[in-house]
């Protein structure tokens, strides 16, 4: 007996001796628990590095975010200045351009009015007749030339008086009109059409208007009927 109990207690020692706890209630060896409490610390350091990391991509990504999307409006506002800027730019060159064939045509249009006078004159002479022909061909192309610049005339009898585009050198009570009315044409006007329909004046129609009767004299007549 004593000597079982004596190799019992030798090699109970000698499992000690070697870090190994076999009493009841201890399962696990010191060293195997001390790497596991190891490995969870590393593990928890990782997950934090992670973290970290994660949120400074995160903020970059914003960043970068933000960045592009006033890049984007930078050039959305530089796109509609340059496209706003050709508007303005073709606008302007256009009324140049109307500005300037208007003002050539106005200093031309003193050749059209004596072609008008020439071919006022009423002749039963045959030489007259054909020269009057010639001056007509010549008005018709001159009239053409204009046409192609969209230049038109202002002929306005019996339509109503317009101040913008007409100039009263005279006017007459007439019987019959309720508003003033053109009744004579003494010189053409001139105007040219461009863009939608707009008009550039070149020389207003000087013309006779005719006006609705007064009241006296509406009651004149009335007394003499």
């Amino acid at each position: 007996m004593n000597n079982q109990t004596e190799v019992s207690a030798a090699d109970e020692f000698s499992e000690k001796i070697e870090g190994v706890d076999i009493a009841p209630g201890r399962k696990t060896a010191p060293q195997e628990s001390s790497k596991t409490a190891a490995d969870a610390n590393e593990g928890s350091i990782e997950t934090e590095n992670q973290g970290e990391l994660i949120e400074s991509l995160t903020k970059d990504l914003d960043e970068a975010k933000r960045e592009v999307q006033e890049l984007k409006d930078a050039w959305a506002r530089e796109r509609a200045e340059f496209i706003n800027f050709k508007k303005r730019s073709s606008a302007e060159l256009g009324k140049s351009r109307v500005y300037a064939v208007s003002k050539f045509a106005g200093s031309l249009l003193s050749v059209l009015d004596n072609l008008d006078r020439v071919l006022g004159v009423k002749s039963s002479d045959g030489s007259v007749a054909s020269f009057l022909e010639g001056v007509q061909m010549i008005r018709q192309e001159f009239v053409s030339v204009l046409e192609r610049e969209n230049i038109k005339a202002i002929q306005p009898v019996d339509a109503p008086f317009d101040p913008f585009i007409m100039e009263a050198i005279a006017s007459e009570e007439r019987e019959g009109l309720e508003t003033d009315t053109v009744v004579d044409v003494y010189q053409a006007g001139y105007y040219m059409e461009y863009g939608d329909g707009e008009k550039q004046i070149i020389r207003p129609a000087r013309v006779r208007v005719g006006k609705a009767p007064s009241a006296a004299k509406k009651q004149e007549v009335n007394e003499t009927n």
